[in-house]
């Protein structure tokens, strides 16, 4: 897990890194919180 902000006071970003694709659901379920503007799977 990694965390950083654009500038002191900016926008967050947090990048986790997992072992596989995290379901449908629990990408659903985090677009429910309004404080999360988005998120997405990366595939590197």
């Amino acid at each position: 897990m990694s965390l950083a902000r654009d500038a002191a006071g900016g926008q967050a970003l947090t990048v986790l890194h997992l072992d596989s694709a995290p379901p449908q659901a629990a990408l659903d379920e985090l677009a429910k919180d309004p404080s999360i503007t988005s998120a997405r799977v990366v595939v590197l």
